[in-house]
C-alpha cells in the first residue's frame, strides 16, 4: 500500500518491474545531517516543524516544493519574455524609431533632461536610470574585453609589435582601444541592452514615477479590460493592479531563486501564494494576448504538482505509515 501511494506520487519508479526509490531514502535517513548543512537549517525548518519533526516527512515534502517551484520556471520566463517584446515594440512605436534604435537610451536622456528642469522628481527615476546605466557599463566591459582580445591577435603575427616589451604592448592596445572608443564610438545595439534587463526593469514601467511620464502609454499594451476610454482614473486603477501583480510575481520568482518554501504561511500548509501567483501569471499573459495564455497553459505542470502537495499533505500520516 505504502509502496504504490509512493508511485503514486512519483516518488518510485518502476524499472524492469522492479521498484527503485528514487529519494534512495534509506541512504539519506543516514546522512541526514550531512543533507541539511547543505540546504541549511532556515531553508528546512518550516518543513521539519510542519512534518513535527520527522526528516523523511520533511525532506520528501521539501523535494516536492522544489518540483512546484520548477512547474513555474516555464510560464514566468514566458512572462518576462512577453512583456519585455511588448513594451519594447510600443515605446519603439511611440519614440517613432525603426527596430534597431535603442529607445532606452533615448528614455534615459529624455528622464535625465526632465529633471534637470524640475519637472520631475529624480527620486522617482533612481532605480531606473541606475539599472540602465550599470547594465550599459557591464555591456561596455565585454565589449572592451572582446576588443582587447582582438588586437591581441591582430599582432600575434606583428614583427614591430614583438620586438615591444610587455608594458610597451599594453600601452600600444590601450591607446587603440580607446581610438575605437572615443573617436569611433561603441554603440550597444538596442537587442542587446533590451535583453540584459530583468523583470524587475519592465515592472519599473508601471510604477507611478514612469507611468506618469509616459502618459499611462504602456497599460495600453495590455487588453484584458477592453477600455473604449483613457482616462487617467480608469488608467490609474489598471496600472496600479498591473504593479501589484508584476511586483508578486518579481518577488515569487526570487523566493523560487532562493529555495524558499512557497507552500506555507508560518507553520500551516497553505497554498494560496502559489495559487495566487498562477492566476496573476495568466492573467498578465492573457492581457497581453489571448493566445499566450493558451499557449503557456499547454507547458506547464503547476496543477499537478500542487494536487501531489495536496494530496500528500491530506494524507501525510497514512502514505508513510509504517
Amino acid at each position: 500500500m505504502i509502496k504504490n501511494n509512493l508511485l503514486s506520487h512519483g516518488f518510485i519508479q518502476r524499472r524492469g518491474g522492479t521498484a527503485v526509490n528514487n529519494l534512495k531514502i534509506r541512504n539519506i535517513m543516514d546522512n541526514f545531517e550531512d543533507i541539511r548543512g547543505y540546504i541549511s537549517n532556515p531553508r528546512l525548518s518550516p518543513y521539519l516543524d510542519y512534518c513535527e519533526s520527522n526528516k523523511m516527512k520533511a525532506l520528501i515534502l521539501y523535494q516536492m516544493n522544489l518540483r512546484l517551484s520548477a512547474a513555474f520556471l516555464p510560464i514566468i520566463s514566458m512572462l518576462e519574455v512577453a512583456l519585455r517584446n511588448a513594451i519594447d515594440s510600443r515605446m519603439t512605436k511611440n519614440y517613432k524609431l525603426t527596430s534597431e534604435d535603442n529607445w532606452i537610451e533615448q528614455l534615459r536622456f529624455d528622464i535625465q533632461v526632465a529633471i534637470r528642469a524640475e519637472v520631475i522628481h529624480s527620486n522617482d527615476f533612481h532605480q531606473l536610470i541606475g539599472k540602465i546605466k550599470n547594465t550599459r557599463k557591464g555591456i561596455n566591459s565585454k565589449i572592451e574585453k572582446n576588443i582587447r582580445n582582438y588586437l591581441k591577435r591582430k599582432y600575434r603575427s606583428d614583427k614591430e609589435y614583438k620586438k615591444l616589451d610587455d608594458d610597451q604592448k599594453e600601452r600600444k592596445i590601450n591607446s587603440e582601444l580607446n581610438h575605437i572608443k572615443y573617436v569611433e564610438g561603441i554603440r550597444i545595439k538596442k537587442h542587446v541592452l533590451v535583453s540584459k534587463m530583468d523583470l524587475g526593469f519592465w515592472t519599473t514601467f508601471f510604477e507611478p514615477g514612469l507611468h506618469g511620464f509616459l502618459k499611462g502609454e504602456l497599460t495600453q499594451i495590455f487588453n484584458t479590460d477592453k477600455l473604449e476610454t483613457t482616462s487617467q482614473e480608469v488608467l490609474e486603477t489598471k496600472r496600479s493592479k498591473i504593479m501589484k501583480q508584476l511586483d508578486g510575481i518579481r518577488k515569487f520568482r526570487n523566493r523560487i531563486s532562493h529555495n524558499e518554501p512557497i507552500i506555507f504561511s508560518g507553520q500551516k500548509y497553505d497554498p494560496t501564494l502559489p495559487k495566487q501567483t498562477k492566476e496573476d501569471i495568466m492573467q498578465i499573459l492573457r492581457g497581453l494576448n489571448q493566445n499566450l495564455q493558451i499557449f503557456s497553459e499547454d507547458i506547464y505542470t503547476i496543477n499537478t504538482q500542487l494536487q501531489k502537495i495536496e494530496d500528500y499533505c491530506d494524507n501525510i500520516e497514512k502514505l508513510l505509515k509504517k
